[in-house]
């Protein structure tokens, strides 16, 4: 019987440390303020999102639920105000190929909003070719994304030996409001997909 419970206990080790491989939680920081990102990243479609806000005075902290599963968060200033800003890359469809971005813009460390991020698949420029397998990169403020290029869009596309790049930049719009907008887009040849 003992035997049997150590034999249980070593099968169950190894599925419980794949449950726990998908779990999201880093933080990221410019001088002494930042963020601290936690997910269990345990459903592909919806997971809630914890943000933990580090040298913020007032703000609370936000939770919301993403659809997909968070890979990766950066810091930058995207709007040129000299506060940090949060980038939260969220992968869902198929393999986790979609790639996706959540942007936390603070005012003055005081509090957060949320800018918007166009979906490639509503341009009818940026979608032709696009399956996915998205690379996401700040410089300097700006957002770079990068995607390989198929035929088309179905099942038996073939990739077309070009990468896709497209240059983000925040923009103010109505209001408060504040959204991503391609400023510049590039395709160059790159054979290997990623």
């Amino acid at each position: 019987m003992h035997k049997k419970g150590w034999l249980t206990a070593i099968i169950m080790l190894p599925l419980f440390a794949m449950a726990q491989s998908n779990k999201f939680d880093s933080t990221v920081l410019y001088g002494k303020v930042g963020y601290r990102v936690r997910c269990n990243n345990k459903d592909a479609n919806n997971n809630l999102a914890s943000i933990k806000l580090i040298g913020f005075s007032g703000a609370r902290d936000p939770e919301f639920f993403v659809k997909g599963v968070i890979k990766q968060i950066a810091i930058d200033d995207f709007n040129n105000d000299g506060y940090p800003d949060l980038m939260i890359n969220v992968y869902n469809g198929p393999n986790e190929q979609y790639g996706n971005v959540i942007t936390l813009i603070s005012s003055e460390n005081k509090s957060i909003s949320v800018a918007g991020f166009p979906d490639i698949l509503n341009d009818p420029k940026l979608r032709v070719g696009y399956k996915g397998n998205d690379h996401f990169q700040i410089m300097q403020g700006l957002l770079m994304r990068s995607y390989p290029i198929y035929s088309s869009n179905d099942s038996s596309a073939t990739y077309t030996g070009k990468k896709r790049f497209i240059q983000y930049q925040l923009v103010k719009e109505e209001g408060d409001k504040m959204s991503f907008k391609p400023m510049h887009v590039y395709e160059v040849a790159a054979p290997n997909i990623n």
